[in-house]
């Protein structure tokens, strides 16, 4: 998602069309500021926020899912930009950010899930289930191959530290992971 040229300050621009959403309870200045110069380099509009400062409770499994299932129906604007962390560097304009998920998604609703290059993190457990140590064994044809010369630079998997798309979609698929999980309690 991010534009190969150099991050030059723009002028803040009106922007009616997108919205950074970044979760992060630490109380730390310089990991604010990180996402929210280059938003405002690109003038992209940003919104920072956390069930509870870091202070009063350690981060916990589900607080982003909970603090975006609360924000996402109050989003105006047409698309969504969520970041894992505030330590993201915001390098395009809503405009071209906007042209890149028409290009994706086209006239649908989808959304846009980011990538990474290897799948982590290692210790992860779900339901007492090492998640990474399955994959790499009983998923590992889940993935396709890397074309020849390619190894080390596609991102394989899914990462959803950045998701881009409709606030509505993503609300929904919020909503539908927190149902199936009162399911299996």
């Amino acid at each position: 998602l991010a534009s190969p040229t150099e991050m030059v300050p723009r002028p803040t621009q009106r922007v009616g069309g997108l919205r950074v959403l970044a979760y992060e309870n630490r109380e730390n200045a310089s990991f604010h500021r990180m996402v929210s110069e280059t938003a405002a380099a690109t003038g992209l509009p940003v919104t920072i926020g956390a069930i509870a400062p870091a202070s009063r409770r350690n981060l916990m499994s589900g607080d982003r899912e909970r603090w975006l299932r609360g924000v996402l129906p109050t989003v105006r604007e047409r698309l969504i930009l969520n970041v894992d962390a505030t330590d993201a560097l915001l390098l395009c304009t809503a405009e071209e950010l906007s042209r890149k998920y028409d290009a994706l998604a086209g006239s649908s609703s989808d959304l846009v899930v980011g990538g990474e290059v290897r799948a982590w993190p290692r210790y992860f457990r779900y339901e007492g289930v090492s998640i990474y140590r399955n994959m790499r064994s009983a998923n590992a044809t889940a993935y396709p191959a890397r074309p020849d010369g390619m190894n080390g630079v596609l991102p394989r998997y899914v990462n959803i530290g950045t998701i881009l798309g409709p606030a509505r979609s993503y609300a929904k698929m919020l909503e539908c992971m927190h149902e199936a999980r009162a399911l299996r309690a």
